[in-house]
């Protein structure tokens, strides 16, 4: 009785003692695990899951250059949303709420269809195909 808890924090699978800023952990960020970086957690009170509604183009033929895919959507958020095909990150730039873009190099990539999702930190919208012919 009388003895306070102690709970240990961990930032990418190193302890940290509760009294102590975890700045160091967190690759020269310069936050602390009372001010974690969106990219370190990818959670955030209020963020919701984007939803996608349309990719434009929605298809390519295969080994014809890179090409800059917009996909249309609701819930994007500046430095979160991610788009991926399939399960690759690709880089993404945010345009707006509703639209981001990305480029697709269509050499890496055979006939046939893949799926293209956005993520904002650890929720996932619904799945979009993207065909190669």
């Amino acid at each position: 009785m009388g003895r306070s808890q102690r709970h240990k924090v961990y930032i990418q699978g190193y302890a940290a003692d509760d009294k102590i800023r975890a700045e160091g952990m967190v690759a020269g960020l310069g936050s602390s695990v009372a001010n974690p970086p969106k990219s370190l957690f990818n959670y955030a009170p209020g963020v919701r899951a984007p939803t996608i509604s349309a990719l434009s183009p929605n298809t390519s033929a295969v080994n014809t250059g890179t090409k800059t895919v917009t996909v249309t959507g609701t819930n994007f958020i500046s430095g979160l949303t991610q788009v991926e095909i399939g399960v690759v990150a690709v880089a993404t730039t945010f345009v707006s709420a509703t639209s981001v873009t990305f480029q697709l190099n269509t050499a890496q990539f055979l006939a046939g269809v893949q799926q293209i999702k956005v993520r904002n930190g650890l929720y996932p919208s619904n799945n979009l195909p993207f065909t190669f012919t």
